[in-house]
């Protein structure tokens, strides 16, 4: 017997509890999650986030649906959208004696299955505790070896205070050994509610264990990623420096003269008949330094006329040099200079090195020279190739200047000869400073190999391309290995050459036949594996013929997309017959590569050509146009018949059904066919099949819709089918009203002329 309480669901929601506070769950900001099915409601896995108990650390609640048949609790990132972190408790069931809390008592981690095991009891909230922590940003981890991840491993000493030199930043001292591993927490009443960075943590390294003063700020930080991007510590080596030239000498200090630990000298000196002052940082190899060429220096004086000096564009990409100086302006003469901040940088590395708040009073400085008048640009303006002579302008000339390529808007070409092994870039000067990288950033040069050395045109383009990603996104150049093809079929023979047929170097053939009885002209490329051709098969063609009717015509549906084949060929269609034919473009592809072979500019006698056979008349579709299952026996069109096409759904407008049986293990998609072709897929995209587990297996009924369903994405967001264990109803009874159960979980009661669509039904 069946009672039915129409329209109103009979599942009341009764909360739930998960206790874990071992640091193997709790690491990286691990949350805890809720999947629960069977019941009027289910949950898709990896379930439902939980929300965090206040005042009660590693305790977690959830409402759930009191008719669930099943729980487990699931180990989940802590924020953004919720994904599986490995590990989950057995299969639960909710206790029916007043018992809410399950706490799980593995004390070591427990990956995959069969799950953490635990004990259930009844829930009973904490005292209300007054915190111990005050509300901030807090350091945590491994520090200086005693390891803790929690809120009671905190304390006021590892508390961030406000930078006051900097009011969007934080700062804490600590000291770090070798091996610790830091991130930093926010903490609210005594509960962590954010990590920084939400993954990984930062390892100290011996450059930099020790006493420290670590900077944090809440958003991140790009030059700070070597740390996880929102906090920062410096290096140990510091660097010490000769802070002006000295008096009463008048003169300033040798350059080569360095103490013992003055890795670079600070030259400051007051420029003659100027109120002006020179500032330099040398790099002094002289007392063992070994880092790079400096390009980088930053001057922030009190009193100075325009602010903030910055050598060259400031960009820290300018060239190695061994000494970086400004000038810094004043309008007068001062009796001390107080240099607010210098900082300067070695080339390859994101941090600064720095002076700061040093005063320095005129009579400690001497006279440097004035400097030399600004010098004119040698190099006009423009984009270069640079690295065959050097990185720097130095390495620049005239003859590296990349022209308009009047056949391509946006686009540059420069003609030269590369040699295999340079390494090569490209660079944009303007007033003779390089002031932009193509590719930007260190060690992603192009290596010149074999196939491209020797004299090329390089195309270069302003803005990335992946196409040209092999090269670094920005520029490009043919390989050696061009195809050699015979061009057409030749007279006076009246036959066309052999297919098999290939001089030493063709590595394709290409075939222009006139077809017989007809105006239209047939173009073939054909793979030659006669002439070594061990490419694989061709996917692609694209001709375009001057006075063609209809323009270019493409193989297939011209996407790549089509299946490897030896030969692809199509028909040009002409309105009356030509004298000659002129192929403005012939570009064919290999399969799995993004350029393309080209035949540019072939002109074509009548003469020329031989007859080739009319074209086979077009085949009738033995296929329905419509939605098929595909995958079970292949994935071409072939692979198709009647038996795997979805019809439409009468419950559901939009959506497709089709009843079909499915075995563990095969890979599915849904495919759109038109003319026997196929013209979509669902999901697109390679890799994207699903694969039957063993709880979808056997005789189902698949829905599908050909808009993307989030609720779908395990099955790839397209098509959907329930799994073997759903709950059985049955009836013998005579007069048994007929029942269905929806794969929303509804019930659909038919007796007589009437239907009633049941929300919540109780089963006796």
């Amino acid at each position: 017997m069946i009672a039915v309480v129409l329209g109103v669901s009979t599942a009341f929601a009764t909360t739930v509890y998960c206790e874990m506070t071992h640091s193997w769950w709790c690491a990286d900001g691990a949350a805890v999650a809720v999947h629960y099915w069977g019941g009027a409601d289910e949950t898709k896995w990896p379930g439902v986030r939980m929300t965090p108990v206040s005042g009660e650390e590693g305790t977690w609640s959830y409402d759930v649906p009191a008719d669930v048949a099943g729980l487990i609790f699931v180990r989940v990132n802590g924020t953004g959208a919720i994904s599986d972190w490995g590990a989950k408790t057995v299969d639960l069931t909710l206790p029916t004696d007043g018992k809410n809390l399950f706490t799980i008592t593995n004390e070591t981690a427990s990956w995959g299955a069969p799950g953490c095991n635990g004990v259930w009891s009844k829930y009973v909230a904490s005292e209300p505790v007054t915190p111990t922590l005050e509300n901030g940003f807090y350091l945590i981890g491994k520090i200086n070896g005693v390891e803790g991840w929690s809120a009671a491993d905190l304390s006021a000493d590892r508390k961030f205070a406000a930078n006051p030199e900097n009011l969007a930043e934080f700062v804490v001292s600590a000291t770090l050994a070798v091996g610790d591993e830091i991130k930093v927490v926010n903490v609210v009443n005594d509960a962590i509610t954010a990590w920084y960075p939400a993954e990984g943590n930062y390892v100290v390294d011996a450059a930099h264990a020790g006493e420290k003063d670590i900077y944090f700020q809440e958003t991140y930080k790009a030059e700070w990623a070597a740390f996880g991007g929102y906090f920062w510590t410096g290096a140990n080596e510091e660097p010490q420096v000769e802070k002006y030239c000295e008096k009463p000498s008048g003169h300033q200090k040798d350059p080569n003269y360095a103490d013992a630990n003055g890795r670079v000298l600070l030259t400051i000196q007051k420029i003659a008949d100027s109120n002006n002052i020179r500032v330099a940082i040398k790099n002094n190899a002289a007392a063992g330094n070994t880092k790079p060429g400096l390009n980088f220096l930053w001057v922030n004086a009190e009193g100075a006329t325009g602010g903030v000096v910055r050598y060259g564009n400031g960009t820290r990409e300018e060239a190695d040099v061994e000494e970086v100086s400004v000038i810094v302006p004043f309008a007068e003469a001062r009796e001390s200079y107080n240099f607010i901040n210098i900082h300067w940088a070695y080339s390859g590395w994101e941090g600064e090195w720095a002076i700061d708040g040093l005063t320095v009073t005129a009579a400690e400085l001497c006279e440097g020279a004035a400097p030399e008048p600004p010098v004119e640009p040698t190099l006009a303006n423009g984009f270069y190739l640079i690295g065959q002579n050097g990185w720097d302008v130095a390495a620049l000339s005239a003859d590296l200047l990349f022209a308009a390529n009047p056949e391509a808007e946006g686009e540059y070409v420069l003609n030269t000869t590369l040699a295999e092994g340079q390494k090569i870039k490209v660079v944009k000067v303007e007033n003779n400073a390089i002031v932009a990288w193509y590719p930007d950033g260190t060690d992603n040069e192009y290596t010149v190999d074999a196939a491209h050395a020797g004299e090329k045109d390089i195309y270069f383009q302003e803005t990335y391309k992946a196409e040209w990603a092999a090269f670094g996104g920005y520029f490009w150049t043919g390989a050696n290995e061009e195809p050699q093809v015979e061009k057409y079929c030749e007279k006076p023979s009246g036959h066309q050459k052999d297919p098999n047929y290939a001089d030493a170097n063709g590595r394709v053939l290409l075939t222009i036949q006139k077809i017989a009885d007809s105006n239209n002209i047939r173009v073939a490329i054909k793979n030659n594996a006669a002439a070594g051709n061990t490419k694989p098969g061709l996917n692609f063609l694209w001709v375009n013929a001057e006075g063609a009717t209809g323009g270019v015509v493409r193989y297939g549906n011209g996407t790549r997309e089509e299946a490897d084949v030896e030969e692809v060929s199509v028909i040009v269609p002409f309105a009356e017959a030509r004298e000659s034919y002129n192929f403005i473009n012939i570009h064919w592809a290999y399969s799995g590569w993004e350029g393309e072979w080209a035949i540019d500019g072939l002109t074509v006698t009548a003469a020329e050509l031989c007859e080739g056979a009319a074209p086979e008349p077009p085949v009738e579709p033995t296929l329905a146009n419509g939605f098929y299952l595909i995958g079970q026996n292949g994935w071409d069109v072939a692979a198709l018949s009647a038996d795997l096409l979805f019809a439409a759904n009468p419950e559901a407008e939009g959506e497709y059904v089709l009843n079909t049986t499915l075995a563990e293990g095969q890979k599915i998609k849904v495919v759109k066919v038109e003319n026997n072709a196929i013209v979509a897929w669902y999901p697109d995209g390679m890799g994207s099949e699903y694969t039957v587990d063993a709880a979808h297996a056997g005789e189902k009924d698949i829905y599908f819709q050909e808009t993307y369903k989030t609720d779908w994405a395990t099955f790839g967001g397209y098509f959907w089918m329930g799994s073997n264990d759903p709950t059985a109803i049955s009836n013998t009874a005579a007069d048994a009203p007929a029942v269905k159960v929806l794969r929303n979980g509804q019930i659909l009661i038919k007796k007589g002329d009437k239907t009633y669509n049941v929300i919540g039904a109780i089963v006796r």
